[in-house]
């Protein structure tokens, strides 16, 4: 069985609470808002919901849910989550897991997008009151995940209520069309590699990609369905929201 594990918190606005994954057993309900939940298949915290007191107790306060981009660690994302608490936003974060954006895996995607969207649910609905949510997606990386949460918040889906309650999306330094060149450049400057071996990843993944590119070309003789375009129809194609664009 996959098991979560949660690591305890000892902020003195903030505490942490048990929320297994485990089918045959039921979750544990705290009051609290805030919860550190792990990946079974990384073994690492990946999702962090903080919530301070004085969101807590303001019924009309913002909850954001942050995505990171490509290969960026929860310390670097937990600065502007930082920042919005002391606005006194209640925030959920994460990173999607670098292999799950390399390898194509919609279904992987789309289950960590589930995942997400159910620990933030759960931890709404421990408040009394429904608070606006927003959505804050950084670089392709994070955005791919909204990629997928858009067929999850639809009406009739779900999570519909997310949908629902859902205020405002919010893209830093995103979308970008997915071209080659864009996605070796989120290999090779997030990675923190030396020069010669920046020069060297951008050779072997542009190989890659291209190697990859025309397989899927031989095979079904168009490119209109590589990861990249399928993911720029979804976010282009999206319905119509409140958005804010940083670039």
């Amino acid at each position: 069985r996959l098991k979560n594990k949660l690591s305890t918190n000892n902020a003195s606005h903030r505490r942490s609470v048990f929320i297994p994954s485990s089918k045959r057993r039921p979750q544990r309900r705290d009051r609290s808002m805030n919860a550190k939940v792990s990946n079974p298949v990384l073994d690492e915290p990946q999702f962090t919901c903080e919530v301070p007191d004085s969101a807590r107790k303001n019924p009309n306060a913002p909850f954001v849910m942050l995505c990171g981009w490509w290969n960026s660690k929860d310390k670097h994302v937990r600065v502007y989550s930082n920042m919005l608490q002391k606005l006194g936003c209640g925030t959920l974060r994460g990173t999607m897991a670098p292999h799950l954006l390399a390898d194509g895996r919609r279904g992987a995607r789309r289950e960590y997008a589930a995942r997400m969207l159910t620990v933030l649910h759960e931890s709404i609905s421990r408040s009394e009151s429904g608070h606006p949510l927003f959505f804050l997606f950084f670089s392709n990386g994070g955005t791919f995940v909204w990629a997928e949460i858009i067929d999850l918040i639809a009406p009739g889906a779900e999570f519909a209520s997310l949908g629902d309650q859902l205020s405002g999306v919010m893209f830093d330094s995103a979308p970008c069309y997915p071209c080659i060149q864009c996605t070796v450049n989120a290999f090779s400057e997030t990675s923190g590699m030396s020069r010669w071996l920046k020069t060297i990843t951008r050779v072997v993944v542009t190989v890659w990609f291209y190697l990859r590119y025309t397989r899927h070309l031989l095979m079904f003789l168009s490119l209109a369905n590589t990861d990249g375009e399928i993911f720029w129809r979804r976010v282009s194609e999206a319905p119509p929201r409140r958005e804010l664009y940083l670039y």
